[in-house]
């Protein structure tokens, strides 16, 4: 596993293992999973991981709580890739009451891979002083009479 040496907390994974102990390590704590080619960003919190046998090849599945309301992401670490599968929202209409309006899938080869610690926003921007309402109206500074 590669750490960047400007802030030691990056890592490109090798694989699932390391992948698997990076979110495990970092669990709770707001991270963002991107590709290195920058086709891929995601920001949120890792959650639960479960082992899944899947056709007698064990697999890892991280529950991922995504900033975004309404965004459920499902992490599937795979020997040779992380997939990443996203829903979100319900739909309306003619589609099947409580299907997802948003399901896109990616599968990023660990080579692509990039785990940091996400920063924190910038705090909001103070109101810039604004200034006092008059206590009269424009209208009577034209008629005011000063002798």
């Amino acid at each position: 596993m590669a750490h960047n040496p400007g802030n030691g907390v990056q890592v490109k994974p090798a694989g699932p293992k390391e992948t698997l102990e990076w979110l495990n390590a970092h669990a709770g704590q707001t991270i963002r999973i991107s590709a290195s080619d920058h086709s891929f960003s995601l920001v949120g919190r890792p959650r639960k991981v479960e082992e899944l046998d899947a056709c007698s090849t064990v697999v890892h599945q991280c529950e991922f709580e995504a900033d975004g309301e309404g965004l459920s992401v499902a992490l599937t670490l795979h020997d040779d890739t992380l997939a990443v599968h996203v829903t979100g929202g319900e739909s309306g209409g003619e589609s099947p009451a409580g299907a997802p309006t948003l399901s896109v899938s990616w599968s990023l080869p660990y080579s692509r891979v990039k785990l940091d610690i996400a920063k924190a926003p910038p705090p909001p921007r103070k109101k810039e002083a604004e200034s006092p309402e008059p206590d009269h109206s424009p209208y009577e500074l034209l008629h005011t009479r000063t002798d």
